[in-house]
């Protein structure tokens, strides 16, 4: 289809830039993308912050670019785009491959293959070479102060290359996580491009890239090590804390982290905490020794040995971080809970160690404990003191705690296990309200907003009609302390009513936010589709189909998981021909399928009418189902998609049932090159089971 000029307003949409990309990489393997038009089409989507709206599709978009632009040279006035979408999809894949640890089928080096063959390819000719290196490091100073951003070993190498080529001779953007010259020299010796400019470049380029040597400052310190760790070089750890030890203990003159020095030793007890409880290497997916844990339990110890008592407030964040960050176990709830109370006994409290602390206790279990940290807060003048001095703010004229302390608390609170009627509510639960209560009274020193105002109703929604506490109360509380309701709030009023089964209440919510002058967006249009189609009823649907068209109709996207609800609704209800056309309905409208709509109609095509229905035939059902279930996942794994151990159960288990096995095998063979480790006993017998047939 060809645009015509002024066919559309010149700031286009959110939503026809992100249809017109996916429109241009549907198919790809009947019709690739024209380059120039996928460039086009990229740029105006790379974020100035996080998204991961491009993630499904960053390594064809890499690939496609850097193929063609590699045999038909780009226009230099392209140089500077062309290298921003390849720098970003090189960047996100690495971070999501490190991310994805053993699960991940992109090694995070290959990650970065499209970006490195183009800078090699364009550093043949130095003026060329000036115009991408400019915007690679212009790229690359945008990312620095990122702490997950890391230069990988390859794009170091061609990095270096490319600044031999243009004579580059000025010192590299601050902050960079650079990995050793030693590891970049010994890649680049491996390709074509070693020569001794290349070389220089690199020893100029990782000069303060040095394992060993510290940084000036403990950001620089935390990024350096945090590196290291990744790399798994345990020796390298030690080495350093055994530098900033000598300093410490004064056996060597003081540098300058020695004027934060406890934000260093945190830095340190952090890291060493972590490769105790086995968060070693992740990068090179090395896996931490036994022997490495002892020696780096030994070495947590001996940070804790030389920090004062009570703990400073920096070793205080590092110690209660380490304590319920997500990859740690949790069947050790009370003894867990137990050391972090031990934490606090000794602890020198700033706010964040308060929030960290609550934090720690909403995680092991401890809510019913957080009233008592919170009033503690309240009275702790030494720590208002600071806080005000921190935000420059008059302690006399200053909320205490913080509008943020109390939204943040009111959440923590409001999380506790008992949430779901018909459980009585905890001592949490009553905390939390009576917190909620004097932050709407006017004579106290806390300052609800509407950001308050909408955690109690999203936690209102799951109290007892008799609870003493309705919608309707906060609501008029808002009003009488001035705060205009968001979005949000109409949008949880929304989704409240509909679960209650009163669409009339809700329909009047949408009305009063229409006369307030607000707008439905993405999100509001999401909750209504994703409600309305829940329970997979005829009217349901229908309503549900209702808002998406007017959705359409507005130019509003519709989220993942909106059409998700829609699909699963529709096969909930056993409609399962109009389930199908949901599903194609939402790769045509730009919404890429995520891993939980492929496990819907995995689970959907299970049935034997429900995969005859998607093929267009009856015949012989159980011939499609196989080949539906061995469809289904290939398309989910060239999507990009991480396949979760509920996709491999539901496939493998039709496919066994229908004794499919060679697409069973195939299955089997998927799960092996995406490197998952089957761990739940059911799929584990399944996987044997489709291995040994014959």
């Amino acid at each position: 289809m060809i645009f015509k000029a002024g066919l559309f307003t010149p700031r286009p949409t959110e939503t026809f830039l992100r249809t017109r990309l996916t429109a241009l990489l549907r198919d790809t393997h009947l019709h690739p993308p024209d380059p120039h038009a996928l460039l086009e089409a990229v740029v105006p989507l790379l974020p100035p912050g996080p998204s991961t709206f491009l993630d499904p599709y960053l390594l064809q978009i890499a690939s496609a670019l850097s193929s063609h632009f590699i045999a038909h040279p780009a226009a230099p006035a392209d140089l500077a785009a062309l290298t921003a979408a390849l720098h970003h999809c090189a960047s996100r894949l690495g971070l999501n491959a490190v991310r994805a640890r053993s699960r991940t089928a992109l090694d995070s080096r290959k990650a970065s293959a499209p970006l490195v063959d183009f800078l090699l390819a364009e550093s043949r000719a130095s003026d060329r070479a000036r115009l991408v290196l400019a915007a690679l490091e212009a790229c690359l100073a945008r990312g620095a102060g990122d702490k997950n951003a890391r230069v990988l070993v390859p794009v170091a190498a061609a990095w270096a290359v490319l600044r031999a080529a243009a004579g580059a001779h000025t010192a590299p953007p601050d902050a960079l996580a650079l990995p050793h010259a030693s590891t970049v020299l010994a890649h680049l010796a491996a390709t074509d491009s070693d020569t001794p400019a290349a070389r220089a470049a690199v020893e100029q380029l990782c000069a303060h890239a040095d394992d060993a040597a510290l940084p000036a400052t403990p950001d620089a310190l935390g990024r350096q090590l945090d590196a290291v760790r990744h790399r798994g070089k345990v020796g390298t750890l030690d080495a350093l804390w055994c530098a900033f030890r000598a300093q410490l203990d004064g056996t060597q003159s003081p540098g300058p982290l020695m004027d934060r020095k406890w934000e260093a030793a945190a830095k340190f007890l952090f890291v060493f905490r972590a490769l105790a409880a086995g968060r070693g290497a992740v990068m090179d997916r090395a896996v931490v020794s036994d022997a490495d844990r002892a020696q780096a339990a030994e070495r947590a110890a001996d940070v804790l040995a030389m920090t004062p008592r009570p703990r400073p407030p920096p070793v205080v964040h590092a110690l209660l971080a380490s304590f319920w960050t997500k990859d740690d176990v949790v069947d050790a709830e009370k003894d867990r809970r137990a050391a972090v109370r031990a934490i606090w006994a000794d602890a020198d409290k700033d706010a964040r160690a308060y929030a960290m602390y609550m934090d720690a206790l909403a995680h092991t279990g401890g809510h019913d404990e957080i009233p008592a940290v919170w009033d503690e807060l309240v009275g702790d003048d030494k720590c208002r003191l600071e806080h005000a001095n921190e935000k420059g703010i008059d302690p006399k004229n200053m909320a205490w705690p913080s509008t943020e302390m109390l939204n943040d608390t009111l959440s923590r609170l409001f999380r506790s296990p008992s949430r779901q009627p018909p459980a009585p509510p905890s001592l949490a639960h009553a905390a939390g309200l009576a917190l909620y209560a004097r932050a709407i009274d006017p004579g106290t020193s806390l300052r609800a907003d509407v950001v308050t105002i909408n955690t109690v109703l999203r936690h209102v929604q799951h109290l007892p009609p008799n609870s003493g506490l309705t919608a309707q109360d906060v609501i008029a509380a808002a009003a009488c302390l001035g705060l205009t309701p968001d979005i949000v709030t109409y949008t949880t009023l929304v989704q409240a009513h509909l679960r209650a089964g009163d669409a009339a209440g809700a329909q009047r919510v949408l009305d009063a936010m229409r006369a307030r002058g607000v707008e439905p967006n993405e999100r509001i249009a999401g909750v209504l589709v994703a409600e309305l189609a829940r329970a997979g009823t005829r009217d349901g649907l229908r309503q549900a189909e209702d808002v998406v068209r007017d959705a359409r109709a507005r130019g509003l996207r519709l989220s993942e998981h909106a059409w998700t609800s829609l699909v699963a609704g529709y096969f909930a209800g056993g409609w399962h021909a109009e389930g199908w056309q949901a599903f194609k309905r939402m790769q045509s409208a730009g919404a890429p399928p995520s891993i939980v709509t492929y496990n819907v109609v995995l689970r959907a095509a299970g049935g034997r009418a429900g995969a005859a229905v998607e093929a267009g035939a009856h015949a012989d059902p159980r011939r499609e189902e196989r080949s539906l279930q061995l469809r289904l996942v290939r398309d989910a794994v060239q999507r990009r998609l991480r396949l979760d151990e509920d996709t491999y159960a539901i496939a493998l288990g039709a496919l066994c049932r229908a004794r499919a096995w060679a697409d069973a095998k195939e299955i089997v063979h998927i799960m092996k090159s995406q490197a998952f480790m089957p761990r739940a006993p059911s799929l584990v017998k399944l996987v044997r089971q489709a291995e040994g047939a014959r």
